[in-house]
């Protein structure tokens, strides 16, 4: 009889190695090279730092889980609160990240006459803020821990609003106004009083603010409805039923689910970032 459960193990094991070496080699032009150290790819190197946390602490506890599962219950029951605030704040910083670069762009688009928003401590700010709401938001579900490192069940619905649900609406919100932002760019009525030179550099300024917003708010909306349509069968499925009492194949697939959304994603960033993947290729096909 064909041992479904182990092919999952191994399955997720090596999709979370797989994610996690394919997005360190797309991060290692973005670290070394000195041209690629813009604010855009900044923000990118910062999904990537989340995703490959992420990604190598489950391959990590997956990997001891199939083969030597009382190491980590033993690990469980010894540091509970460590591992339950860990596992929630690098997975909550995966969502977070894409919605800093949408906040970083909104401002860069809304306010493009501040000097503030078009540097590179912005963005480094942005990143900050992000991380240090990620610990605030996760410090709750410390609350939920029970006997023998048993979780409450709010808090599989607290994970579901904040690893899905409130940064699906956060960047929602953020987007939309990026767009009609851009959109009423585009379509402004200049006064008539501004000179003919005045007008065309205007125009072409507005234009290339239009059509690269365009394209990246475009692109981060794809990779992020990935990211929702594949994280969200998982957590509402913890929701719904505790991870002790959830179906051991249904969590199982919606895991693998989950892991090939964050490898849409990370093919996304390869397909998008025409500079990075073609760095790569002469490096590669030396």
């Amino acid at each position: 009889m064909v041992d479904f459960e182990a092919i999952f193990s191994l399955l997720r094991i090596i999709l979370f190695a797989f994610i996690t070496l394919v997005t360190f080699i797309y991060s290692i032009p973005i670290i070394f090279i000195r041209r690629f150290h813009r604010r855009n790819m900044i923000l990118t190197l910062n999904i990537c730092s989340v995703t490959i946390c992420c990604s190598l602490y489950w391959t990590i506890f997956y990997i001891i889980l199939e083969f030597n599962p009382l190491i980590i219950y033993k690990f469980m029951l010894d540091s509970c609160r460590f591992v339950l605030i860990f596992s929630t704040l690098i997975t909550l910083q995966v969502p977070f990240s894409f919605v800093t670069a949408s906040i970083n762009r909104f401002c860069s688009v809304v306010y493009f006459n501040k000097n503030l928003f078009k540097t590179k401590q912005w963005v480094f700010i942005c990143i900050l803020f992000q991380w240090i709401f990620g610990i605030l938001i996760t410090l709750p579900v410390v609350l939920g821990i029970q006997p023998y490192c048993v979780t409450s069940q709010w808090v599989e619905i607290y994970r579901l609003i904040f690893i899905v649900i409130v940064p699906s609406i956060v960047f929602l919100i953020i987007n939309i106004l990026i767009y009609v932002t851009v959109r009423s760019l585009s379509h402004r009525i200049r006064p008539s009083s501004f000179s003919v030179t005045e007008n065309n550099s205007r125009n072409i300024r507005q234009e290339r603010i239009s059509r690269r917003d365009i394209h990246l708010f475009r692109h981060m909306i794809i990779m992020f409805l990935i990211f929702v349509g594949g994280w969200t069968p998982l957590y509402a499925l913890f929701a719904i039923q505790t991870q002790a009492l959830a179906n051991i194949i249904l969590s199982e697939c919606f895991t693998i689910w989950c892991q090939l959304a964050f490898l849409c994603d990370i093919i996304d960033l390869y397909l998008y970032n025409h500079e990075v993947r073609n760095y790569l290729k002469i490096i590669f096909c030396r």
